[in-house]
């Protein structure tokens, strides 16, 4: 039998992190609106790392994608996600399944192809390849369930926003009124801990 304290010391060093992950995402702009409503349920996965700065408290990077391509009509139609912060662990040393909460930044990028466009001067583009993409900040909720140095994860997050800048077939482009957004997102997964010593004991 692992005691508590056992599973407790088994996870102080660096971890590595792979999970699955739903994504919702809506625009009010006119210019993605309708697609949004179409096809907006999307399924990815996601790899990750963390480790231990001070006591409960640990920083993490991850990489993460999701397709929204359900319908077999695109070409390419999905976002790419690069984040990092910090999460904060409630630890209690009498129970696995531990709660959490992170605060984080990162780079999304919205990629659609092929899209039919009115932009901002009324002019329609026909099967354009969009790229949109902006940085932003978040928070994220959860729960682990340890099970010694491999933990059960269950994170669920969401981010709003604008995006601001965009290439529009490989040519940039600035709409004059940003492109307001808003994801929701769920993921579970496996995270595995290994003896790396942290900097607190």
């Amino acid at each position: 039998m692992i005691k508590a304290q056992d599973t407790l010391s088994n996870t102080q060093g660096i971890s590595v992190h792979f999970f699955l992950r739903y994504s919702n995402w809506g625009s009010s702009s006119p210019m993605l609106s309708e697609i949004s409503v179409k096809d907006h349920n999307g399924a990815g996965f996601g790899l990750g790392m963390s480790y231990p700065i001070f006591d409960n408290f640990s920083i993490f990077t991850s990489y993460q994608n999701c397709s929204y391509d359900f319908t077999y009509y695109w070409t390419n139609y999905r976002t790419d996600l690069v984040e990092g912060g910090i999460q904060y662990d409630f630890r209690n040393n009498n129970f696995r399944l531990r709660p959490y909460v992170r605060a984080k930044f990162g780079y999304n990028e919205l990629r659609l192809k092929p899209v039919d466009l009115v932009i901002d001067d009324f002019t329609k583009i026909v099967n354009a390849d969009l790229i949109l993409w902006n940085f932003y900040a978040g928070t994220e909720v959860g729960f682990q369930y340890f099970l010694n140095r491999n933990v059960l994860t269950f994170g669920i997050s969401g981010r709003t926003g604008k995006f601001k800048e965009s290439t529009l077939n490989s040519i940039s482009y600035i709409p004059k009124n940003p492109i307001g957004f808003r994801f929701f997102g769920v993921k579970v997964g496996i995270k595995r801990y290994f003896s790396i010593p942290s900097f607190i004991k």
